[in-house]
Parts: structure tokens; sequence; C-alpha cells
């Protein structure tokens, strides 16, 4: 509310819109503040304030849906893990001393877990802190140029996610771009922007190519058809867009069709991970329960 009373102030002192929204690039978005430039020049404004509020509305509608479809996996993997644990440190060793009273050999799967549960109990101070040590490195790692290459490649490479991260990025990259280009913003620019908003690096990558393409002329269409993770059917419908100068409209309509694709597989996923979660505990919990039941 005060910035935007600072920049109702700033517009009644003869400054633009765009001017007064570049003030707080970093509440904005280099972005949003291009558009609206852009939108202005054009005399336009209305027409891409309409599109700039869609964009955002869609990209927050992704992530409430998002976070309420992964509420219940993670909440049941959060429950289950101390279900186990539970049954590892107090409810095993309860059985212990029972099976030594047996005294006869038992079965390989029960001196497994009971050495499990020995080691976790009498060995915490060791396992504690290497469990803390581990999260640590994976969090580094992650933070990392390096691991968040690895990871960016994961995520567009990996089967199980590949085709609903890759409809995702496309998604939002191409509505993004085609707002910027219907909206007036030059194409490099358009590019630049694009790619700044985007956190992945394999399509910061991309979007360098591209860019570094249009400045020497050769266009959009050889890094697109070359690269391995944008759809083949994508990168024909802009490579003709940009031939026939309608590259805005188009990459729009290529957006929100693989951004609804993309919802749509990311439900799937989400429908198939839960029963996958369970059946997995309850592997793990059969191996508990035999470890008791075999002697």
């Amino acid at each position: 509310r005060t910035i935007l009373g600072e920049v109702h102030e700033d517009v009644l002192g003869g400054n633009s819109l765009s001017e007064s929204l570049a003030k707080y690039n970093r509440v904005f978005g280099e972005t949003y503040i291009a558009s609206v430039a852009a939108g202005e020049a054009s005399g336009r404004l209305p027409d891409v304030l309409g599109q700039l509020a869609g964009l955002l509305r869609s990209e927050m509608k992704l992530h409430n849906s998002l976070r309420t479809m992964l509420a219940y996996p993670v909440m049941l993997t959060a429950v289950s893990g101390l279900v186990l644990l539970a049954l590892l440190l107090f409810v095993l060793p309860q059985f212990q001393t029972i099976f030594s009273d047996f005294n006869a050999p038992l079965p390989a799967i029960t001196c497994v877990m009971l050495a499990v549960s020995s080691e976790l109990r009498f060995r915490y101070w060791l396992w504690g802190p290497l469990l803390a040590a581990g999260i640590a490195g994976l969090v580094l790692g992650w933070r990392s140029p390096a691991g968040r290459h690895i990871a960016d490649r994961l995520a567009l490479q990996l089967v199980v996610l590949r085709d609903v991260t890759r409809a995702l990025f496309i998604g939002r990259t191409c509505r993004l771009l085609g707002l910027m280009i219907e909206s007036g913003v030059p194409l490099l620019d358009s590019l630049r922007l694009a790619r700044s908003s985007v956190n992945n690096s394999l399509y910061r990558d991309l979007f360098n190519r591209l860019e570094d393409d249009v400045l020497n002329g050769r266009g959009l269409a050889n890094a697109l058809l070359e690269s391995e993770f944008i759809p083949g059917a994508a990168s024909e419908m802009v490579v003709t867009a940009e031939k026939t100068g309608t590259l805005g409209t188009v990459t729009q309509l290529i957006g929100e069709h693989f951004q609804e694709e993309g919802e749509a597989r990311l439900k799937e996923l989400v429908a198939m991970l839960e029963p996958a979660i369970t059946v997995a505990m309850g592997c793990v919990v059969a191996v508990i329960v035999m470890s008791v039941m075999l002697p």
C-alpha cells in the first residue's frame, strides 16, 4: 500500500506509470515494468495490464494447486516416517528381550532389524550429526552452480518428471514471451526478460543462444529445433509464426496450451504418487512386522 501510494504521487507529479514502477523494480520485476512501458508507448496500456493480470492469476492458481496437491503426500510421508521410527526405536526393543529367552537362532531379517534398532538407539550421537551433515551437504550442493545445473537437468530429463516440467516451463516462457511481443517490447528485450524470469539453467542457456542467433540474423529456428527439451510441435509452430509475422499471438497460444497440459500431467503425477507412497510405506512396515512374527 505504501509503494502504491508513492507510485500515485509520482504519476501525479508528471512521471509515467512505467517510470514510477521502475523505482520499485524489486517489487514489480523487470518483465512487468517493460510490458507496462511498451503498453504506454503503443497506447494499449489497458489491454497490457489485463494480460499481465491474467498471467499473474494463472501463476498464482498453479502455485496454489501445487501446494494443495502435494499437501497429502507430504503429510503421509512425514507421519509414516515417524511411525516407522517409533517402531524401530520403541517397539522392536521390547521384543528383543523375548527373543533372547528363546535361546534359538533368529531369522536373518530379524537380526538385521534388531541391529538397525540397536544402532539407532545407542549410537544416536553419531547418526544424528551425520544426518544433519548430509542434509546440509545436499542444501549447499543444491545452491552451488554445479548442483543447480544437475538438478535442472534432472528436472527436465527424469522420466517421471520431464512431461510435467517441460510442459510447465515451455507454457510459462511462451506466454510471457508472447505477452511482451504483443505489448510492443522488442524481440531481443523480450528474450532477455524471459530469460531473467526463469530459474532453470538449461532454459537460461537456451535463451542466451536464441538472443545470440537473433543478434546475428539467424532467427529462432535453429536453437529451438535443436533443443532436446522443447517439444517438437512447439518449435515448429514458433518457426512458422516467425516466418509469418505472428510470433506474439502464436507464442501466447502455445503457452496457454502447454500450461494447461502441464497442470493436467501434474495432477496425474500426484494422483499416482499417493498410492505409490502408501505401498512403499506398507512394504517397510511389512518387513518390520515379519521381523517380529517370523521368530
